[in-house]
């Protein structure tokens, strides 16, 4: 039955996605690395962040001052995902909108990517609009695109993030957050600043507050000329969203090459309150990674 099944997704021009047995979830790469431990060896893993070395940022190409500022290491091992060390990202009244600022990873570019990552949210926040993590690509060798507001036209860049949210997202509904995207900037969107791509796999995202999510978004350029471009996000290993038929680029020179980690929120803090974002176990590959293993002998 199993090859039977194989067969059927090979010519359904599915063969890239973790195929879903019967018998349990997909396997990806972190099934085979307990505990992610030696997933940077793994020859489809592009970039590996634990935030365990002291000069962890080093890795990072651009942080921003206000990052600098208001992230720091969280070691009290009630809260620490895993390892010795999280990222805590501090939110207050007189930072704004942009919160803790932003980092950038930037590598040469595929034409596929996996961004995997664990955070938890403080108690008692307003998180109803909260950016989180971002994939965007450019032409082969740039950095930079023309923005949120911007429409890309298949030649300059194109972006896809993750966050949490509220149904309005001006309102402060409280945990769990319901409102789940993948906030999308491509050619064909139509928004004028961005899609709000919403759940549409039977599955209505619930994100708790002081408690580690697992989200995994990937992004596949289309064939140049065709739009079969994809996106898709798990949570906590579930498919949530899966969007095909999508033309990300027009020409061959554009890649996937960049990983934003940014803070904006819509609400900061009221005058003399904080909150606290989380962030550990990030990932970036060529293929499906899942959920972090149990560590090895449990």
């Amino acid at each position: 039955m199993k090859v039977l099944a194989l067969a059927a997704v090979v010519l359904m021009g599915l063969w890239h996605l973790p195929v879903l047995w019967a018998g349990g979830p997909p396997q990806g790469i972190a099934a085979k690395y307990p505990a992610d431990v030696g997933i940077e060896k793994d020859p489809d893993v592009l970039f590996v962040e634990g935030f365990e070395a002291d000069d962890w940022d080093a890795k990072w190409q651009e942080r921003s001052e206000a990052h600098k500022k208001y992230g720091s290491s969280e070691t009290d091992p009630a809260i620490v995902r895993s390892g010795t060390r999280s990222l805590k990202l501090l939110f207050t009244n007189e930072a704004g909108m942009n919160a803790a600022g932003w980092m950038h990873y930037w590598w040469d570019g595929s034409e596929v990517a996996y961004l995997r990552y664990y955070f938890r949210l403080s108690k008692g926040g307003n998180w109803a609009n909260q950016k989180i993590m971002q994939l965007h690509g450019h032409q082969r060798g740039q950095r930079y695109g023309t923005g949120a507001g911007n429409r890309p036209t298949g030649y300059d860049w194109f972006c896809s993030g993750t966050g949490v949210g509220s149904p309005d997202w001006n309102k402060n509904t409280g945990a769990p957050w319901t409102n789940v995207i993948l906030y999308t900037y491509f050619p064909g969107q139509k928004g004028g600043y961005g899609d709000n791509v919403q759940p549409n796999r039977g599955i209505k995202p619930a994100i708790p507050e002081e408690k580690w999510v697992c989200y995994e978004f990937m992004i596949r350029l289309n064939d140049v000329g065709r739009s079969n471009g994809e996106q898709r996000l798990w949570i906590d290993g579930a498919l949530v969203i899966e969007q095909t038929g999508m033309l990300w680029r027009k020409g061959e020179n554009m890649v996937i090459n960049n990983i934003m980690q940014p803070t904006y929120t819509h609400a900061p803090p009221e005058p003399g309150r904080t909150r606290a974002l989380w962030l550990d176990s990030i990932v970036l590959a060529k293929s499906y990674i899942g959920p972090l293993a149990p560590p090895a002998g449990k």
